[in-house]
């Protein structure tokens, strides 16, 4: 029965045997030839086989297990059979009765395999939690998790669960400490004032900073004004200007969260307060910010771009069957014109001349296919809803986008005024631009060197300087402005135009550490993400594991298998996986040791049970083999798996699919309930099976 100690160590993740061998550890079991050269050293086949099996336990548990009984029998059997042992478990078990020397041999393979004890590793544990901490909240599990795993890999010894539980407790709360201690220097005594005033709340009246925390969502240009005004009302508290650069942003996420929780209000330590509120406001400049752009990100993509588009789609539509006729009638006219005029090859001589054409015979032939007036028709139609040469497939999109100018005249202030935006050099034209624009507005007319042109791409330079002609047709200011945001909008998707304070919408080339920044900081950074310093030495390790990783799909490949396709594909059959645990290897031992229909066929040939299934008449079937029959049709209906998976056409007249039809409508209530009493009935008077069952196959 499992202890209390081993629940907690199992439920704690800790290294154990007592869910089994995973199956991605199934590799590490291989003992390698330096190993096999140690073990050989040895004289008898028991103190051999326990010497091996001691030299793979620490790579699975990081620590030794010197009662042999805790060992799992699939490991003993595992390694036993790399031995070439016929009785490994008897084995093991005589190994384990001498248990000094199981300890001698466990001191003496954690010194030849560079075991180090916690004791002389603990130091370097605890200064690699420091950078785990020093970046990030670790939660107490997957911190424990990635010590156990560090340790292993260091070979060093695990310690008891106790003591890892200890060292994670302390570590986080100095971790915590340090950055709530940080934080709480950069606020002056005028901040503390305004921190404890937002924090303030009475019964039924929430605090100002968590009626900041309502989030304004939607996707029109009264829900952005709101949104633009939170933030401006977040950023004014005061503390805009506190720099938290050097705070991981999970920390600072974390200690927010605690500002938010009505718990804070009861903590003594004023620091704690004070940081935790100061790391909940810094978030929500970010998130206010990002609140903000995410409407306006809604309102130009469903008002300006996805509902114009959806009309286009919809007109394009309706109008096909018109013009697809069409289409394809100004389409036969012209290629037979360009059959008339086509050169003519003489396939005698290979002389090539021209075909004489005139006007009178070309209208002629147009004739053939329709009058000249619905031909003309037909193309200007066509014209209509294919975009012209010199524009693009979102021209109708565009167009119909120009009746939300309205909207637009109130947007594009909005934005300006905001002084939210920067740009990279890809998007300052764009930024430029819009930041022009309002005067432009407000003059209600543009000549071309008021605009930028370089923004004209596709159907915009139609649409907003008209048709090429000898004459200037002005400037669509409209079509300009609408060309403007939707640049503008394509930018800031891209993060060319970027808002500063936000997350999502921020530059991403501000989050690349400079220089001399990832100069000082190398190290720590490395060590925090568990890389070493040295990228050769990362590489070796990456081609160790691959190595590891096929030497597993290998084994698990059969002898002679093709496992590379003529495409190059790799190609594997599914092969079944080894017992990865005691419960299914007790599974497995509980399980008939025959299949299921020779148990079925076997009960019926004693209990005469085919005689009760009769025709829907109640006349007995009159076929031969019946009892095979019979058996398929329980086999097929008890495990749900269908007739057919059970049905067979190979010489088997008792099997065939017609047959277990017809014999599977004898299996009505009264007779299944007359079977089961037979068996019922016949229960302790059938005899043992005889010896010609087969044996369980391993």
């Amino acid at each position: 029965m499992e202890s209390t100690d081993e629940k907690h160590e199992r439920l704690a993740g800790y290294p154990s045997f007592v869910d089994g061998i995973p199956e991605s550890d199934w590799p590490r079991l291989h003992l390698s030839e330096g190993d096999l050269q140690r073990v050989w050293k040895k004289r008898e086949p028991h103190t051999q086989l326990g010497y091996a099996v001691q030299i793979i336990v620490p790579r699975l548990l990081g620590r030794h297990q010197t009662d042999m009984s805790r060992i799992p029998k699939d490991l003993v059997e595992h390694v036993g059979g790399q031995l070439g042992m016929a009785e490994p478990l008897a084995a093991i078990q005589r190994y384990g009765e001498h248990g000094d020397t199981v300890r001698v041999h466990a001191r003496e393979i954690e010194r030849e395999d560079g075991w180090t004890s916690f004791a002389d590793g603990r130091s370097q544990l605890e200064e690699q939690m420091e950078h785990w901490l020093e970046n990030a909240p670790v939660g107490p599990k997957a911190l424990r998790a990635k010590m156990m795993g560090w340790l292993i890999e260091k070979r060093i010894m695990l310690p008891a669960l106790s003591t890892l539980d200890v060292l994670v407790s302390q570590h986080r709360n100095s971790a915590a400490e340090h950055v709530i201690a940080k934080l709480y220097r950069k606020v002056t005594p005028a901040q503390i004032r305004i921190l404890d005033q937002l924090m303030e709340a009475s019964e039924g009246r929430p605090s100002q900073l968590s009626a900041l925390r309502v989030r304004i969502d939607g996707d029109n240009l009264s829900r952005l004004e709101r949104a633009l005004k939170r933030a401006d009302d977040i950023a004014g508290l005061g503390f805009a200007d506190v720099d938290v650069s050097d705070i991981p942003e999970r920390w600072l996420t974390a200690l927010a969260d605690r500002a938010m929780t009505t718990r804070v209000h009861r903590v003594r330590e004023h620091s704690t307060k004070h940081a935790a509120a100061l790391a909940a406001i810094k978030r929500l400049e970010k998130s206010a910010l990002n609140d903000a752009i995410d409407i306006l990100d809604r309102l130009i993509t469903g008002t300006f771009i996805n509902k114009p588009k959806r009309w286009a789609e919809k007109e394009l539509l309706r109008a096909f069957p018109e013009f697809a006729a069409r289409g394809a009638l100004v389409a036969e006219a012209f290629l037979a014109v360009l059959e008339s005029v086509a050169e003519r090859v003489d396939t005698g001589t290979g002389e090539i001349s021209d075909r004489h054409t005139d006007t009178a015979s070309t209208r002629a032939l147009l004739e053939t296919y329709a009058d000249r007036r619905v031909l003309a028709e037909a193309a200007t139609l066509l014209l209509t809803y294919l975009p012209a040469r010199d524009s693009d497939v979102d021209e109708a999109r565009r167009t119909k986008a120009l009746e939300k100018y309205p909207v637009l005249r109130k947007l594009v202030p909005l934005l300006v005024s905001s002084r939210l935006f920067k740009a990279n050099k890809p998007g300052l034209r764009a930024l430029t631009a819009l930041h022009n624009l309002p005067r432009l507005m407000e003059a209600d007319h543009a000549r071309d060197g008021d605009i930028d042109t370089e923004l004209l791409k596709g159907s915009w330079r139609r649409l907003v300087l008209g048709t090429p002609g000898p004459e200037p047709a002005g400037v669509n200011l409209s079509a300009y402005a609408m060309c403007v945001v939707e640049t503008f909008h394509q930018r800031l998707c891209a993060r060319d135009i970027y808002v500063e304070g936000s997350s999502r919408w921020a530059n991403p080339q501000a989050a690349l550490l400079p220089r001399e920044t990832w100069a000082r900081e190398r190290l720590s950074l490395l060590a925090g993400l568990g890389l070493p310093e040295d990228a050769d030495t990362y590489l070796a390790r990456a081609r160790e594991e691959l190595h590891a990783l096929f030497g597993r799909v290998d084994s698990l490949v059969a002898d002679g298998s093709e496992v590379v396709s003529p495409d190059g594909r790799l190609v594997l059959t599914k092969a079944a996986a080894p017992r990865t645990s005691e419960l299914s290897r007790k599974v497995a031992e509980m399980l008939p040791a025959v299949e299921l229909p020779e148990v079925v066929l076997y009960i019926l040939n004693h209990i005469g049970g085919t005689s009760v299934f009769t025709t829907a008449t109640g006349e007995p079937f009159a076929y031969t083999d019946l009892v095979s029959s019979v058996a398929a049709v329980m086999v097929g209906h008890g495990c749900n798996i269908g007739l057919a998976a059970v049905a067979s056409d190979q010489g088997r007249e008792g099997l065939t699919n017609d047959r277990l039809v017809r014999v599977s409508q004898g299996f009505r209530p009264e007779t299944i309930e007359a079977c089961n009493k037979l068996m019922v009935d016949a229960a302790n008077r059938i005899p043992p099976p005889a010896v010609h069952w087969r044996p369980r196959r391993r």
